[in-house]
């Protein structure tokens, strides 16, 4: 079986602006300038000022220009986005503390250390007062806190140390009742957080469905941007994008989306921690962890039962080929890497430059350690090949193809 493991550097491959940059400084520019002569996407996209602040929309524009300029914009569905983003604290928090070199790995890194001094913040002040002093230990943490809107005036010099605070009256509850007594109410701040949270990956879902996809499904219609051979022939494709851009050069294939798709609800969260396993649970911050989004928005994971049943069948050995594209096999998915791993008898990872090719590395050794990174080159023959190749040569017969790299090496790559 032939399986093929997809990240956001697919869509980036093909020059379509996916990264939380990308996403990130486009809704910052709707929010400034609104839908005033805005009619297409290209209107957007082509814009200077956009332009100056995204290299990647300036050179997809400049590449793709004939196409983004015809695709008109829904503008109910971007005035949706606009309306939203005004006034969503996630959203706000991150055009603060924006840096230009984030991808989506920080991003998600971002949201679990927002969760975390939350947390940490509940676990160490008094709940039963809405007033709570400012550590010096936890500067960095009270500023955090103060960034979401939760304290009242004054919450810029959060870091003062040993300064009283005071938390906003509409997060708190007055105890006992008609006492006038007000104390933190912790579970109206994690509902706030996890709905402005959804509301953000709506954002997301529209902009990558009415920005990104409509303009890939005419690069495709228009044979401006073609499958290469690698992708093709693969008898289940697992992603983890949220764009269908497989599935337009290829609606045939069977194509599982762990985290959602444009077209449904998209998982938007972090890994679980340690606490997740213990058998009293706390299920505060629950609706914040990936699992729980991928069960509560029933994504797919019948990819699994694929896999594990074809090794089950009678007969024969049965070998499953895991080839990597795109995606940073990073930590904040262990979860998902360990379940495919464990059951690929074989893994290709192709990767970009040498700097990336020693990232990856990096992420795998922080997930299964060293001994077992070392267990899986021994016998799963792990290997690593350059994007740069000329794939011209390439065949797949479902045992052994042979592939020239660009750097005139032969490279042997089995699926």
């Amino acid at each position: 079986m032939n399986v093929l493991l997809l990240g956001n550097g697919y869509d980036l491959n093909y020059k379509l602006p996916t990264s939380y940059r990308s996403f990130l400084l486009t809704i910052d520019f709707l929010v400034k300038h609104g839908l005033k002569d805005i009619n297409s996407v290209g209107d957007v996209f082509g814009n200077p000022e956009l332009n100056e602040y995204d290299s990647f929309i300036k050179e997809s524009y400049k590449e793709y220009k004939s196409v983004y300029d015809k695709i008109v914009l829904d503008k109910d569905n971007v005035q949706k986005i606009i309306d939203i983003s005004q006034n969503n604290l996630w959203f706000k928090y991150f055009i603060k503390s924006f840096n230009k070199n984030v991808g989506w790995i920080d991003f998600e890194r971002e949201i679990a250390f927002v969760i975390n001094c939350f947390e940490s913040f509940f676990s160490e002040v008094r709940l039963d007062t809405n007033l709570f002093t400012a550590c010096n230990t936890n500067t960095i943490r009270y500023i955090i806190l103060g960034m979401f809107g939760f304290f009242i005036s004054g919450s810029a010099g959060i870091h003062s140390p040993n300064k009283v605070r005071k938390i906003s009256q509409e997060y708190t509850i007055e105890y006992p009742l008609k006492s006038n007594c007000y104390i933190i109410n912790k579970e109206k701040i994690v509902y706030k957080l996890s709905k402005d949270l959804n509301d953000f990956s709506y954002i997301l879902k529209i902009y990558l469905k009415y920005f990104i996809e409509s303009t890939a499904k005419e690069l495709i219609n228009q044979s401006k941007i073609t499958q290469i051979p690698p992708f093709n022939d693969n008898d289940i494709v697992i992603t983890f994008n949220y764009t269908n851009t497989y599935e337009l050069f290829d609606p045939d294939t069977r194509i599982f989306h762990i985290h959602g798709n444009v077209n449904d609800k998209i998982v938007l969260g972090i890994n679980p921690d340690k606490n997740d396993d213990i058998e009293n649970v706390n299920t505060l911050f629950i609706p914040f962890k990936k699992y729980y989004q991928r069960a509560f928005y029933d994504t797919d994971v019948s990819y699994l039962h694929w896999m594990r049943d074809y090794i089950n069948q009678e007969g024969g050995d049965k070998i499953i080929h895991l080839l990597v594209m795109g995606h940073s096999l990073d930590k904040t998915d262990e979860e998902v890497i360990r379940k495919l791993f464990d059951l690929s008898s074989e893994i290709t990872i192709l990767y970009h430059d040498k700097t990336a090719k020693s990232q990856y590395i990096y992420n795998l050794v922080q997930i299964f350690g060293k001994n077992q990174f070392d267990q899986i080159r021994d016998e799963k023959r792990l290997e690593f090949l350059p994007l740069n190749m000329d794939f011209t040569e390439f065949s797949l017969n479902r045992s052994r193809s042979s592939i020239i790299a660009s750097e005139a090496e032969m490279f042997r790559l089995t699926f």
